[in-house]
Order: structure tokens, then sequence, then C-alpha cells
């Protein structure tokens, strides 16, 4: 018992050492940038995020339990990236066909329906970041 209490302390040190990191750089950083523009940042990290894990439909899942057992891994790879590619296409499209009111969401402003657009281009390489991560971490 003693030992696992030991272990779940380990684990907690590093989720309690990166809370107390970010509590001290977010006065450092709202000192160089207005908390309203950390703000609008913390917005678009916080959609990209979402987006991708909603664009990704299970299939980054799939293919990390799949590796090991299916003999051709480039197959396996292509398979896996097409439907969230198809997907991401639907959803850039969305997104630049209404990227001023999703601003005005957002942003409460559609002054940054630009960074819409950003996102929207980020979402392909956030897919192929994605499976190439888990590409390198299983083969090894």
């Amino acid at each position: 018992m003693k030992a696992l209490v030991m272990r779940l302390m380990q684990f907690a040190i590093g989720s309690l050492g990166s809370a107390v990191l970010n509590l001290m750089t977010i006065p450092v950083i709202t000192f160089f940038l207005s908390p309203e523009e950390y703000g609008k940042t913390s917005m678009f990290m916080l959609v990209q995020t979402l987006l991708i894990c909603v664009i990704y439909l299970g299939f980054d899942q799939a293919f990390a339990r799949e590796f090991y057992e299916y003999p051709n891994k480039n197959k396996l790879l292509s398979t896996a990236m097409v439907i969230p590619f198809l997907f991401s296409g639907v959803v850039i499209g969305l997104m630049c066909g209404f990227a001023k009111p999703i601003s005005s969401f957002l942003f409460g402003s559609l002054v940054h329906y630009h960074v819409v657009y950003l996102i929207a281009a980020s979402v392909p390489f956030l897919i192929f970041e994605r499976f190439f991560i888990l590409v390198h971490s299983d083969a090894e």
C-alpha cells in the first residue's frame, strides 16, 4: 500500500509542478500581453484542440490499437487517415464559409475573422502530426 501511495505522489508532483509553473508564468505573460489578448490566444488554442479531437473521430485511437496486429503498417496508416481528412474538409469548408460569425462568437469581434482561417489551415497539419507521432512512438 505504501508503494502505491508513493507512486501516486510521484505522478501528483508532475501535475502540481505544472500548475505552479502556469501560475507563475501568467503574470509574466500578461505583463507583455493585455489580458484580453492573452484570452484570445487561449481561445485559439482551445478551439484548435477541441476541433481536432472531434475531427479524429477516434481513428487515431483505433490506429494505435491495431498497429501491432495489422501486418501492413502503411495501409493501416493511410486507411486510418482517410476519414479524418474527409471530415476535416467538411469542417474547413464550413469554417471558411462562416468565418465572420465564428469570429464574432469566439473573439467577440468580426475583425479577427482571419484567425478562423488560420485555425482551418492548421487542421490538416495537426492530423498529420498526430498520426506520425503515433507511428514513431509505436514503432520504437
